[in-house]
């Protein structure tokens, strides 16, 4: 699937290298290796895995960099519709920024630093 997002790598050398890779990682030397170490060796270049195996190589640094989950963006969005409400639909920019802060701080230490959120206001 992530193949046909990227049009560099082609489908049929992916599958070949696929299959050879299939091998080596259940009777070869990668046998006893976990997922995230073999992806972060043929990522890293200090193996020769990325010369004989570029394409999942590329694939392996693509699923490196996607987050694993969008928790920190949605609670975001969260927090961002307890604030700006249908009554307070006006709140834009700075203002919108400085009522999220209070909030965060809010949240995370039980009580919000106003001189964190005066030394926000002074720095903008």
């Amino acid at each position: 699937m992530l193949a046909k997002q990227f049009p560099p790598i082609n489908e049929k050398t992916l599958l070949q290298e696929w299959q050879s890779f299939k091998v080596l990682t259940t009777t070869g030397i990668l046998k006893d290796k976990s997922q995230l170490d073999i992806m972060t060796a043929m990522v890293s270049g200090s193996d020769e895995l990325h010369l004989v195996y570029p394409n999942l190589s590329l694939l392996s640094a693509i699923a490196l960099k996607i987050p694993v989950s969008s928790v920190n963006c949605e609670r975001d969005f969260v927090e961002m519709n307890r604030i700006k409400t249908d009554l307070r639909n006006r709140l834009q920019g700075n203002s919108l920024t400085a009522c999220m802060k209070i909030m965060q701080q809010f949240i995370f230490s039980g009580k919000p630093t106003w001189t964190k959120l005066v030394h926000y206001k002074h720095t903008q």
